[in-house]
């Protein structure tokens, strides 16, 4: 819990005066903005030195942001218990476009809260955190990510813009595509994608004789403003198959059109190809999951453009044997699903889930996948009425790494099995009293929570691929002041 003693409080008041008398002293410095009052730091070491110093001091340029610095905040909190280090960090975008201006958040082991503002660059820095802390970029648009444990210095977070300063544009291609014979039922698709791309897929369905069709495809993709008027370059890729998967057709071009925004473009002609196939074995063990829970599982195609494609089955045994296209480029993952309703009625019904992905892998003849023991949440169970007032969240512990979390339009990562409204209080995560609902996703992926922030991409995990890799529960309660 944020701690603020009484000597962080006379600091407080001394910070006040001795800003006043700064004032009068140094109005060349309020000239230069560099003794302005901070709006957030409060009895911030850095912002007394930086006062005492005078305008010249380097603390003072990193106390008020001048000179494009990081705004820093942090409270003065009791004496620390635990060694500090500086943190740094970048804050991205979904499309990893730095975001400035965003604030990041953070509670470190002496219960001692931080904050920063990033700057163009989208980078922050903190000073005397102790580790291990939690981190929230607190400032971005639901659902925020939060992270219980991090014990790394140097950060990759996400921060879904909430005021999005990024501009959105689309153009039309065209293009002629010829179709080969197809006996029953086929499908197409049609990926346009680009540097900045945010949308670029279009399906198709034909049958019958080869044929000769136009065809279209609206590429989205989002920039800096700066850069709204710039001319984007994009490349095209077909994959086309039959019904049943017994049979593919793929080809790609590269620098196949250039557009800017609002134009509409003609690509020239495409003709997919048929490409050979190879049998993959998936060997699924689910003997941990009960017997009368519903199964699925999925073969995913990632092609060289980044669109993906599966093929699914429904059936209790799940696939044995799958037909996969070996398209140039192309990743594959294998992946099952293991499903169980608790309450019909409802509306969305309550649920647990359990699903295991493999990770990217080449084209294999043969691939696994084990289902883990589902673990079961202990607080609140189904319909439980819990108090703001009470410890909080609990559950069983996930198999081999993360928890995440998702309550009060934020997803909470730990490694932990408890979760307490302190915690969430610190971090401005508020849960709203009435009907609520929380859905609970324990790990199978082998992960810590510094490897989903880690700033060094090579050793840092997705969230994505860790959320793929979880026994999901959603529980409904009621909670009360």
């Amino acid at each position: 819990m944020p701690r603020t003693s009484t000597m962080a409080t006379r600091t407080r008041l001394a910070l006040v005066t001795r800003w006043k008398e700064s004032m009068s002293r140094h109005p060349h410095c309020h000239a230069q903005g560099l003794l302005r009052q901070p709006t957030y730091v409060r009895a911030s070491l850095a912002v007394f030195l930086a006062i005492g110093a005078g305008c010249n001091s380097p603390s003072a340029d990193m106390a008020t942001g001048a000179d494009g610095d990081s705004i820093i905040h942090q409270d003065a909190g009791a004496v620390a218990d635990a060694p500090v280090v500086s943190v740094r960090g970048k804050v991205v975008d979904s499309t990893d476009i730095p975001v400035d201006k965003q604030r990041v958040l953070v509670v470190d082991a002496n219960g001692v809260r931080h904050e920063a503002e990033t700057i163009a660059d989208g980078t922050f820095m903190l000073e005397n955190v102790a580790r291990p802390y939690d981190v929230t970029v607190a400032s971005a648009a639901p659902p925020r990510a939060v992270f219980l444990g991090v014990t790394l210095t140097d950060l990759y977070l996400i921060g879904r813009r909430a005021d999005d300063a990024t501009v959105e544009n689309t153009a039309t291609v065209n293009l002629s595509v010829t179709l080969p014979a197809c006996a029953t039922d086929c499908s197409m698709i049609l990926r346009a994608s680009s540097p900045h791309s945010i949308s670029g897929r279009g399906d198709f369905g034909w049958s019958g004789a080869a044929k000769t069709e136009s065809r279209m495809v609206t590429l989205g993709w989002r920039v800096p403003p700066a850069s709204a008027g710039a001319a984007e370059t994009g490349d095209l890729e077909i994959l086309a198959f039959e019904k049943d998967f017994s049979k593919y057709w793929h080809t790609k071009t590269t620098a196949a059109f250039t557009v800017t925004a609002g134009a509409t473009v003609t690509a020239g002609q495409m003709t997919p190809l048929a490409i050979p196939t190879v049998s993959t074995h998936v060997a699924v063990d689910d003997s941990q999951i009960p017997a009368e829970w519903r199964r699925a599982a999925s073969a995913y195609v990632v092609l060289a453009s980044g669109e993906s494609f599966n093929l699914r089955s429904e059936n209790s045994s799940l696939i044995s044997n799958l037909l996969l296209p070996n398209a140039p480029g192309a990743t594959y993952q294998v992946s099952a699903r293991a499903t169980t309703i608790v309450n019909e009625e409802r509306e969305p019904p309550e649920f647990r889930t359990s699903n295991v992905t493999s990770p990217r892998m080449s084209l294999t003849t043969s691939a696994s996948l084990t289902f883990d023991e589902v673990p079961g949440v202990i607080t609140p169970t189904l319909d439980e009425t819990l108090s703001l007032g009470s410890t909080g969240y609990e559950w069983e512990t996930a198999p081999n790494g993360i928890t995440s979390v998702r309550i009060a339009g934020a997803d909470i990562y730990t490694t932990g099995r408890k979760l307490s409204f302190t915690t969430l209080a610190a971090l401005e995560v508020r849960p709203t009293p009435g009907v609520s609902e929380i859905d609970f996703g324990t790990g199978h992926m082998k992960a810590t929570v510094d490897e989903l922030v880690d700033a060094n991409a090579s050793t840092r995990k997705s969230i994505v691929e860790a959320a793929n890799n979880a026994t999901s529960q959603r529980v409904r309660y009621t909670l009360t002041q």
